[in-house]
């Protein structure tokens, strides 16, 4: 990496409670890409860092937020540790630095609780980043924007994305000493954890669609959407029933008393065919349901392989509006939104069928 940001010069927005190791190692690494780093604080002085509770060392300030202004600097870096972000946006000098950079179109790098300070200076609305769980709700509510799962998430319309956000993949327990932060076999968190097609459906049809709950009866043709259920993100809430044609009539109930669509999820074979009394009922009641049904791995359709059943031809009649399979996980977003389009607009069922083998493969 060594020259590749030769000339950059970029500012690293911190104060007392930052967490060290979001601090010292990305630190590290723009300098040692050829840039040059200013530790921008509320005051002159030192700041005190942390190794989550423990007192962690002082660093020394080169600029104060009041001196320094966004048009000096190529890009942001915004650290976490819990009280960091907390103190920075009850600051109006530090809020509008950071607005600046965003006004300004320059690349921001958020690690951990950092979005706070981006939740404060309005600038999320329409994005989707990631942070540490706990953010997600004021990301959510009070920002308007999507919050991911992702260890990283990069958004914006500059080349190096504004803002790029990271969180760790686990709280780290480590209570190291002072000095251990700093030391060549301490590291950020650095893995980047693919989304999977279960995930993106999810927070497809939560963040976009508004969708607050999915009625279905777990299955091996939806092990990678059930088990996405279970992992951080905005997800709608998964009612288990009894049987699958409960789930049908209870997502077409969902949307007669919701003004929602309804939204239906049930395995492949028999499964997916138990279904059909209840989408019935919402296709001659005008209801606006879909209908997520697994079905056999794509290497196996053909074969009568585990009660395979050619689903888009059941299903040709009552969802006949919009019926298709996703057959590789590009097809996700398009093939959910076009769904709950038609769903909503023509106020009939529509039906997305997604193989087993793709529900666990990376979202692209």
């Amino acid at each position: 990496m060594a020259e590749k940001l030769t000339g950059k010069r970029i500012a690293f927005l911190a104060t007392d409670g930052v967490e060290q190791v979001e601090l010292v190692k990305p630190l590290e690494a723009i300098r040692g890409a050829g840039a040059e780093a200013d530790l921008v604080s509320l005051d002159a002085g030192e700041i005190q860092g942390f190794n989550h509770l423990d007192k962690g060392d002082r660093f020394v300030v080169d600029r104060t937020v009041a001196d320094a202004r966004a048009d000096d600097y190529d890009g942001l870096v915004l650290p976490g540790g819990v009280a960091n972000p907390d103190f920075l946006r009850a600051d109006e000098r530090a809020v509008s630095f950071v607005r600046a950079f965003v006004e300004q179109d320059k690349p921001i790098a958020a690690i951990c609780h950092g979005p706070w300070t981006l939740v404060e200076a309005d600038v999320l609305k329409g994005r989707t980043i990631t942070s540490w769980p706990s953010l997600r709700t004021d990301i959510r509510n009070r920002a308007g924007a999507g919050w991911t799962s992702r260890c990283t998430s990069t958004t914006g319309s500059c080349p190096a994305a504004t803002p790029t956000t990271f969180r760790p993949s686990a709280p780290r327990r480590s209570r190291s000493s002072p000095r251990a932060a700093t030391s060549s076999t301490s590291r950020p968190e650095e893995r980047s954890m693919g989304q999977t097609v279960g995930d993106f459906l999810l927070e497809r049809l939560a963040a976009e669609w508004g969708v607050s709950r999915i009625y279905g009866y777990p299955g091996d043709g939806i092990n990678g959407i059930i088990g996405a259920f279970g992992r951080e993100g905005p997800r709608p809430e998964f009612v288990q029933v009894r049987h699958e044609e409960m789930a049908a009539f209870m997502a077409c109930a969902n949307a007669k008393f919701t003004g929602e669509a309804g939204v239906c999820l049930a395995t492949s074979g028999p499964g997916a065919i138990h279904l059909l009394n209840g989408l019935y009922d919402a296709k001659l009641d005008h209801q606006p349901v879909v209908a997520i049904v697994g079905q056999q791995a794509r290497s196996g359709l053909g074969g009568s392989y585990q009660q395979e059943v050619d689903l888009q031809t059941l299903f040709k009649d009552v969802a006949h509006e919009f019926v298709e399979m996703a057959t590789q996980p590009a097809q996700i977003r398009h093939l959910v939104d076009r769904a709950m389009r038609i769903a909503l607009s023509e106020r009939t069922v529509t039906c997305v069928i997604v193989p087993n083998d793709n529900g666990n493969r990376e979202a692209r």
